[in-house]
């Protein structure tokens, strides 16, 4: 469904006893909220980081479309021939990585080889009024969702 159907359907259900209905960029801001609510609520665009490891560097940088975490994988000591799934914020862990801030991860000395990775949610594009004739980035079964986010 391109965008601008979802802001006439917004208009003319959650939207329309709002003054800013007409107002595409407010309608937009509202769709992008909504957009970001689901894809928090919900795995929708997923991505995986493969960070190669340096020597007695501990905290790496996460992509700038990263929002949360869904696994991380690596190698161990013990089994240095397979990747293995690694604890995420395991502090009785040896292998656990840690998120100290929402842009970083912290992968410990325990983990061997010359990469580990993160798979994470993907956060949405921020659309604009310039992409009214886009193809929305959601599924069509959680356009209903989004209306009724819009309207809330």
């Amino acid at each position: 469904m391109i965008i601008q159907d979802v802001i006439t359907a917004a208009r003319y259900s959650e939207l329309s006893s709002v003054a800013v209905k007409d107002n595409d960029a407010a309608v937009i801001s509202f769709l992008n909220l909504g957009m970001l609510e689901l894809h928090k609520r919900f795995p929708i665009k997923v991505n995986e980081q493969v960070i190669p490891l340096v020597t007695g560097v501990f905290l790496y940088s996460l992509c700038n479309d990263y929002m949360y975490a869904l696994s991380a994988h690596g190698k161990v000591a013990a089994a240095p021939d397979t990747t293995v799934e690694l604890g995420i914020n395991e502090a009785d862990s040896p292998t656990s990585v840690f998120f100290p801030s929402y842009k970083q991860v912290q992968i410990p000395a325990g983990i061997v080889g010359t990469a580990a990775s993160v798979v994470y949610v993907a956060k949405p594009y921020n659309y604009t009024v310039t992409n009214l004739n886009d193809e929305l980035d959601l599924p069509e079964t959680l356009i209903e969702p989004l209306l009724h986010y819009m309207g809330y």
